[in-house]
């Protein structure tokens, strides 16, 4: 129980600056109502964090190393390649923020298209990442592949459909989130501990980046044949919006469930501790993510929206420099790669070096994105020459630090980006310098990090310490 209170106290420390910094707003912006909807809001989503705090490394990330471990003792590629995309797809379906993105497209695009879109993207890129770990494939060499194809794509897509465009870049950079990026790691993990090289642990890095270019990649080709019109968005209760995600939630994690039971059958069977520890810490997440989802929809989206109407663009980069603080203390996927990395690197990589590379990233990005709203700034004269530089910063980077640069670009935009940020630039400016900003927020990442790598070198290493088990037993 001290353990549990412990946890409960560090996440209610690291909410404090969120919810002082938009209590502030909203005393002075919202109607009441919309001020008790809100603190409703928070409230869940508070919970939600706490709980998947509890749960989602051993309920998903491990849940997916396990069955990683199984699938490839088939030594078969055809097989590798067939279940790392069917897994890719389905903890795509899974993820909440697929779901809550959908409803932001729903104008633009039908809502299972983009869902299935989605899927089929993470479903390659999963194979492509799962390949390069396997036939150990330069980094380097996929990066800046990738981005390049990424980019290429883009500029043809804009000529036709310049508002699918933007949407695609928002979708890969929010798509990974509470479900995909535990999955993706574990599944890393997994696969990275069958070879035997000395390399073999970092190379479960990078993962998490790939994938998230999938969705970018599968919408921009979709955006060469769809005409879009309009944004809506659909407003439920919040009494409506729970039981709908109660249901929906249940529905979409269990086959991650049964693969892993199907996948670890004889060892499940075997030891009964292992099957109620990961089935309690299922519960944990399940729970977390629906009243995230719910403390979202029901009242996060709408609070951000207006706040976005009514706020003062005088003071516009000031709020962005202390919500970028404050999102990166909150963020889950977050807190879920940087443990992921001080594990894997035996936490020889100084912590505040990774956290204040996480912020100073953030804090950059939304500063940036206030410029461009401000000055009406087309989005390309920033990610052009933005990823260009990092192209050129990768040429020098090392490795571990490229990958883990790769895989915070992924995870940096996490459920209060789609949650607060993007309806916030949706209320506060017109919708063509609303969307398309997420990608900025991935591509600040890879500078900052890779930058501060060559800058700092031997600062940013730390003495190794075991890592241990965030999961309290109860």
């Amino acid at each position: 129980m001290k353990e549990l209170s412990k946890k409960f106290s560090l996440n209610l420390i690291k909410f404090i600056p969120f919810t002082l910094l938009l209590s502030i707003l909203g005393l002075k912006i919202l109607p009441k109502a919309m001020l008790s909807e809100f603190y409703l809001a928070l409230i869940l989503i508070f919970l939600g964090v706490f709980l998947i705090d509890l749960g989602s490394k051993s309920a998903i990330s491990r849940i997916a190393s396990d069955t990683s471990k199984v699938v490839l003792k088939k030594r078969k590629i055809v097989f590798y390649i067939f279940m790392a995309f069917i897994l890719g797809a389905v903890v795509a379906v899974a993820e909440p923020n697929t779901w809550i993105m959908s409803r932001y497209v729903s104008g633009f695009i039908s809502e299972w298209i983009f869902i299935l879109s989605v899927a089929i993207g993470i479903g390659i890129t999963l194979v492509i990442a799962m390949l390069r770990i396997l036939f150990k494939a330069s980094i380097k060499s996929v990066f800046i592949i990738l981005y390049l194809a990424t980019l290429t794509i883009a500029a043809i897509t804009s000529i036709r459909n310049p508002v699918m465009t933007l949407l695609a870049f928002d979708s890969g950079g929010v798509i990974p989130g509470l479900v995909l990026i535990p999955s993706l790691i574990g599944f890393g993990v997994g696969i990275s501990n069958l070879r035997s090289d000395k390399e073999a642990s970092s190379n479960a890095f990078g993962i998490v980046g790939i994938v998230s270019l999938g969705p970018i990649l599968t919408l921009l080709i979709i955006g060469l044949f769809y005409e879009v019109e309009n944004i809506g968005l659909m407003p439920y209760s919040m009494i409506k919006y729970f039981l709908y995600y109660l249901v929906l939630m249940a529905i979409l994690l269990l086959p991650i469930l049964i693969i892993h039971i199907v996948s670890n059958y004889k060892r499940l069977k075997t030891e009964k501790a292992y099957f109620i520890k990961k089935t309690i810490a299922y519960l944990y997440t399940y729970f977390g993510i629906v009243l995230i989802l719910t403390g979202i929809s029901g009242g996060l989206i709408d609070t951000a929206r207006y706040v976005g109407e009514h706020f003062n663009k005088n003071y516009l980069i000031l709020f962005m420099i202390g919500l970028g603080v404050s999102v990166i203390l909150i963020e889950p996927s977050i807190r879920i790669l940087f443990n992921h990395i001080l594990e894997e690197t035996a936490g020889s990589i100084n912590k505040r070096f990774l956290y204040g590379s996480f912020i100073i990233s953030m804090i950059l990005a939304l500063v940036v994105i206030s410029l461009r709203i401000t000055f009406s700034i087309s989005l390309w004269w920033i990610i052009i020459p933005g990823y260009l530089i990092a192209i050129m910063l990768s040429l020098f980077s090392k490795d571990i630090f490229l990958q883990i640069s790769f895989d915070a670009a992924g995870s940096i935009s996490g459920f209060l980006t789609i949650g607060f940020i993007l309806p916030f630039l949706m209320g506060s400016s017109n919708i063509n310098d609303a969307l398309g900003n997420i990608m900025i927020i991935q591509l600040m990442p890879l500078i900052v990090i890779m930058s501060l790598a060559l800058i700092m070198k031997k600062e940013i290493y730390s003495t190794p310490k075991k890592g241990r088990d965030d999961i309290i037993n109860i």
